[in-house]
């Protein structure tokens, strides 16, 4: 969910996002059916959980009939957890707040400070957070996925937070589109590649090249003609630095 919200980085809480994740707690709480449901609330840092927390206090004194479920007697209690503690934790449903993101309104930049995320191990933290829930994940940002400049962050957790913020935007067709992108359709490491990625379109069949993430790539990506981002046969070929080896052998002999 897109919020109209604002990072006040002074404070480093999200005022209007937090408010936006307590109201939608109070719904889910306030509902016959969804209230069966288990709820965990994580957020990227502790000044916009303990905000949540605060938010969360007001409420169950205004409504009494909230209170049963932030009992830490029960297995299933509501709980508040920020990205670094809530390892260990798992719920029906899961709410992220993102807080960080623009600080004016309709910025066209941001920050590319993502607080634990920058930091190393960045990218297990996002994957214990994003593993948290059972059944559903709902993700509260201030900010479209686009505003992640990938050219001004090498942290590979800011990586995958644009591309995870990209699929709850948009579904599946967003993880194709971003793993397309890290190499392309013509993209080689090799005169041999370009002959086999050719010879493969001729066939009928759309091709991937150097798909990955790191430096260690797969040269080829035959593309599941059903089922777009997944693919039916990755193909390694014997690259650049092999056949330089090579060359330098036949010219020895």
């Amino acid at each position: 969910m897109q919020v109209d919200g604002l990072y006040q980085r002074g404070k480093r809480i999200n005022e209007k996002e937090a408010k936006a994740v307590v109201a939608e707690v109070v719904r889910r709480l306030t509902d016959e059916e969804l209230s069966q449901h288990s709820i965990g609330v994580v957020t990227m840092n502790t000044e916009q959980q303990r905000l949540i927390n605060d938010l969360l206090d007001r409420e169950r004194v205004k409504n009494p009939a909230l209170e049963p479920f932030f009992d830490e007697a029960s297995p299933g209690h509501v709980f508040v957890r920020n990205l670094e503690t809530v390892q260990g934790d798992e719920r029906d449903v899961i709410l992220i707040s993102i807080g960080f993101g623009p600080t004016v309104p309709e910025a066209k930049t941001m920050s590319m400070n993502f607080g634990a995320l920058n930091r190393k191990g960045g990218e297990r933290r996002l994957n214990v957070l994003i593993s948290r829930a059972a059944e559903e994940k709902m993700v509260f940002a201030s900010f479209d996925p686009s505003l992640i400049d990938l050219t001004r962050t090498s942290a590979q957790a800011v990586h995958d937070l644009k591309h995870y913020l990209e699929f709850a935007q948009r579904g599946p067709k967003a993880l194709g589109e971003a793993v397309s992108t890290v190499g392309g359709l013509h993209d080689y490491d090799s005169d041999f590649e370009r002959a086999v990625a050719d010879g493969l379109r001729r066939k009928g069949w759309t091709i991937h090249t150097q798909i990955g993430v790191s430096k260690f790539r797969i040269d080829l990506g035959v593309v599941h003609p059903d089922k777009p981002g997944a693919y039916l046969a990755g193909i390694e070929c014997d690259g650049a630095t092999y056949h330089s080896y090579l060359q330098r052998e036949i010219e020895i002999e």
